[in-house]
């Protein structure tokens, strides 16, 4: 019978070669018509060959090899990216059922974004949102520097958390959206940001 301690990697492999003797014991004890498989596994584990040299961890999105945040702007397909692949799946935005997804649309352009923004932020108009992710971000900071708000983009970032949320809840947990409720928890999450900050 196989012996059952443990044995480690280290008193198996030796002299570029692997110790089937101290791996498997003696051949004859295999359990009946456990023999082939036990040679087959035995023949394909030594035609590996072990490397010796360590071990590197590479960031596969960058050609260096080297984790940079633009190159981690590659990792996931959002929806408008997929269709200028050829993707053909459902391209509708799940918040409000019109407008095709993207970045832009889901945080600055969908009915649902521009109502909470407009009834959970404060000093908000309907005439500063924009359309574009960027604008919006660029006028937010401006507006956050002019008035002096030591905040800076913490309200829209945590607009922009809770629509979030509020679009994963809608998908993942198929919870139905209340523009209402998410106003009212982005005002709780601002008022206990703002007890940190």
């Amino acid at each position: 019978m196989l012996d059952c301690n443990p044995i480690l990697v280290k008193d198996c492999f030796g002299n570029d070669d692997w110790n089937w003797t101290r791996i498997l014991g003696d051949e004859a004890t295999f359990t009946i018509g456990l023999g082939p498989n036990i040679s087959a596994l035995k023949d394909r584990v030594s035609n590996l060959k072990v490397d010796q040299q360590m071990d590197a961890i590479e960031w596969r999105w960058c050609s260096s090899g080297v984790f940079s945040v633009k190159s981690a702007y590659r990792i996931p397909l959002t929806i408008d990216n997929l269709v200028k692949r050829g993707w053909t799946g459902d391209t509708v935005c799940v918040l409000c059922q019109v407008h095709d997804k993207s970045v832009d649309h889901l945080f600055t352009q969908c009915v649902f974004t521009k109502y909470i923004m407009l009834m959970g932020l404060e000093d908000v108009y309907a005439e500063e949102l924009g359309d574009n992710v960027l604008i919006v971000w660029d006028k937010w900071m401006e507006k956050s520097a002019v008035r002096g708000r030591s905040n800076g983009p913490s309200d829209l970032v945590a607009c922009w958390w809770t629509i979030w949320k509020a679009r994963n809840n809608l998908i993942f947990r198929n919870q139905q959206l209340d523009p209402v409720l998410a106003a009212q928890r982005l005002k709780l999450l601002l008022s206990t940001w703002k007890e940190l900050l």
